[in-house]
Formats: C-alpha cells, structure tokens, sequence
C-alpha cells in the first residue's frame, strides 16, 4: 500500500497536469457509470451495490492508463540510464570512460623542457689554523655555477591528436591517441664547458607511454631516468656548442591538450602545431 502510494504521488509530482486530467476524466466516468445503472430499485443494499460497481469499473478504467505510463517511464528512465552522457553513473559511456581513464589516464599536460646549465671555476678556501700564531692555510675547491643566460634557442613542436574511432562511437568523451615531437636546439652561451642537466616533465594524470626516443644530434640518449614523473638525463656541451634535442613519443588523453612553460623564461623562435585527426570518428 505505501509502495502504490508512494508511486501516485511521484506520479502527481511529475504529472500534475496529467493527473488532474485524469482525476477529471475518471469523475465523469463514474458519474457516467453510476447514472447508467441505475434501477427503480431504491433500497440501500442496492445503491451500495450500484456504489461499488461503478468505483471498481472506475479504478479499472484509472490503472490502466496509470499502468502503461509506470510500463512506459520506466522503460523510458532505463534507456536514459544506459544510454546516457558519460557523466551519469552505470551509462555504458560511462563504463567505457571510467576503463579509459584507468588504462590511459586523463588530460594531458606537457610542461616544457627545462635545461640547466652548470661552469665550472676554481676558489680558494680560507683553512683557520689551530695555533693563532701560524700563518693562514688555503686550499683550492672547485665550485659550480649555473648558467643565468638562455640554454633553449628555438623550438618546433608537432603534435597529433586522433581522434578515437568508429568502435568507440559509445564513448561520449573526448579521448585520443597523442603523437608528438619536440625539437629543441640547445646552446652553450659561455666561453667554458658546461655540465647540462635536462628534465622533462611527463603529464601528472598520463598512465601510459609507447615508443620513447630521446636523441641528441641525432644520437639516442643511452640512458635516462624517470624520477618523481620527470624524463631525466645529462650531458656535456664545449665552449659556444649547440646541440639539437628531440623528445617524441605516444601516448593517450582525453578532454584537452595544455602545453606550459610553467618557469618565467625569454621565448624566441617558438613554435608548436597541434593537428586534429578526426578522420576515425
């Protein structure tokens, strides 16, 4: 009883127009029925029975249409529910969002590389004696220094962003297969050789990356590490030396591409092209 209840008044709620037609129709439905079975008959028990028959045929005639609209919205309220935006939970684009996020990961993020120059130089540390009255001591360290002028000349970047394909055509969100290269050209600014740190972040919500190549002057760098979601390696450069530093990989996303330069640098010669591929859509 209070399940029925509480469907009617979910119903009036959500209905109201169409339960006030329907408390409208099944009035004059009754008064009809009631009127028609009347008989000269007018003892009490008689019009009880007139009564009831003529509620009963009403409630027949009311669940009916009553019934089909529960038959109808619920059908309704399923296929939504299914068929839904990834956004609404148990939609089947919401089952394929959540594998691709746990097989892929989400956005992508790139921040830039960032090189860190080292010199060299020699200085002369001040050694106190025990004894007061013998001279001073000296000895030579050797200390080193960053470099403050710009390592990073230029820049090219080419990224490509296919689109998932036909098989995917459930998945309402934006996922896609990331292609990219990133060329830099590197240079030693001052007259001495420099030890060179690169670091290159890898996105924080990324899972998975295929076929790595990091090279210098066209040369695979032979060793690197991945340390804290960063791409590091060193190298050295001789006086005035430039070197060409390329970066590609693939990876996935969903959503959007950012590319930052997250460190307040001077940006000359600068360019990156993003290409949409939607020819798998």
């Amino acid at each position: 009883m209070e399940c029925a209840k509480s469907l009617l008044e979910n119903w009036v709620n959500h209905e109201p127009t169409a339960s006030l037609w329907l408390v409208v129709v099944a009035v004059s439905f009754f008064g009809m029925v009631f009127t028609r079975s009347r008989s000269d008959n007018d003892h009490a028990w008689e019009w009880s029975r007139l009564l009831i028959t003529s509620l009963a045929k009403t409630l027949v005639f009311v669940a009916v249409p009553i019934t089909f609209y529960f038959l109808l919205n619920n059908n309704y309220t399923a296929f939504n529910t299914i068929y839904a935006s990834f956004t609404t939970g148990g939609s089947l684009s919401n089952q394929a969002w959540q594998k691709w996020r746990d097989q892929y990961g989400g956005a992508y993020h790139q921040q830039d590389l960032r090189v860190t120059q080292y010199t060299m130089s020699e200085t002369q540390e001040v050694i106190q004696p025990t004894d007061p009255m013998l001279p001073l001591l000296y000895r030579n360290i050797k200390v080193e220094q960053p470099v403050l002028q710009k390592s990073i000349v230029s820049f090219r970047g080419q990224v490509t962003m296919n689109m998932i394909d036909s098989t995917h055509i459930v998945d309402t969100f934006n996922g896609y297969k990331l292609s990219t290269l990133y060329v830099y050209n590197i240079l030693n600014p001052t007259n001495t050789e420099t030890r060179v740190e690169y670091r290159f972040p890898l996105s924080p919500e990324t899972k998975l990356y295929q076929d790595i190549h990091i090279r210098v002057e066209e040369e695979e760098v032979p060793f690197y590490q991945v340390i804290s979601g960063t791409i590091v390696w060193d190298g050295r450069m001789g006086p005035g030396e430039k070197n060409i530093v390329s970066i590609s990989f693939t990876t996935w996303g969903m959503d959007w591409f950012l590319f930052e330069i997250p460190t307040p640098r001077e940006v000359t010669d600068f360019k990156l092209t993003v290409v949409l591929d939607t020819d798998n859509c």
